[in-house]
């Protein structure tokens, strides 16, 4: 469980239509997709480098679906994850 989120993003992630919900907490990221039901499904965390705690999406890889590029603020170096987006995060 996420100790406490130091970014939030509201997004339809996975192009369904529905606002889905994803959060950093300096420590991994969480995604919670929307149910479609007033919900959401049950969370899916994932690590992203060391301490990800900034969010941005954008369509890096070409592709619809927004790409996501973390920030890793206390990486002993400037540092950034970038993951591709699969919809499973």
């Amino acid at each position: 469980m996420p100790s406490r989120a130091v970014d939030l993003e509201l997004r339809d992630i996975d192009l369904d239509g529905r606002v889905d919900f994803l959060a950093a907490d300096g420590g991994q990221l969480s995604w919670w997709q929307a149910s479609g039901t007033g919900g959401f499904a049950v969370r899916v965390d994932r690590a992203a480098g060391p301490a990800p705690n900034r969010l941005a999406f954008g369509t890096v890889g070409g592709s619809p679906r927004a790409d996501l590029v973390v920030a890793n603020t206390s990486a002993p170096f400037a540092q950034v994850s970038y993951l591709t987006n699969a919809s499973q995060l």
